[in-house]
């Protein structure tokens, strides 16, 4: 964890632009940025990859998209072509309804297509990976399986559509009495 890297994406839509708001000007600026993190540690025999924001929401998708894509370009640069990301994306569950889709006007199904659309076009992922706590999730107020399922359906359908692969963590807690 480079956590200069991982709050990059966290910035929203003010990773890159003009307003001042912005952290960086340009693309080149958060290349030069992650180019400075990564001249320290890119060599070492131990590196694994990067972890960026975990489940990321729609608001933050452009700028996860924009470092995801930087720090593949600089890690190219020092001659690893095939660095290791983890993307690691929300599940389907209701109560990220709102922060998947800000259109609240789209049924669920519909607004986590286009969360997961929008996350492989923006960042070019060549896999997708979630994971999910299927023994303590209750979607759309029917049984858990119901909403779990469809979503495992749509992940899987994307996954053929934009040819790539598909991990998926399985979570669960013990119950307490």
């Amino acid at each position: 964890d480079d956590w200069r890297i991982y709050k990059l994406s966290m910035y929203g839509d003010k990773l890159i632009g003009e307003d001042e708001d912005c952290k960086f000007k340009s693309r080149e600026e958060l290349d030069s940025f992650v180019r400075e993190c990564m001249k320290e540690y890119i060599h070492e025999d131990l590196l694994l990859g990067f972890r960026l924001h975990d489940e990321p929401f729609f608001d933050l998708l452009k700028s996860y998209s924009e470092t995801y894509r930087s720090v593949k370009r600089v890690a190219k640069e020092f001659g690893k072509e095939n660095v290791y990301i983890q993307i690691n994306l929300n599940p389907m569950i209701t109560n990220v309804y709102d922060k998947l889709c800000p259109k609240r006007d789209k049924e669920i199904t519909v607004a986590y297509e286009e969360y997961i659309d929008t996350f492989l076009k923006e960042t070019g992922a060549d896999r997708l990976c979630v994971d999910n706590y299927p023994f303590r999730t209750n979607i759309q107020g029917g049984r858990f399986l119901d909403g779990y399922y469809a979503c495992f359906q749509i992940l899987q359908r994307k996954c053929k559509e934009y040819n790539v692969e598909f991990g998926f963590v399985l979570q669960s807690f013990e119950k307490r009495l």
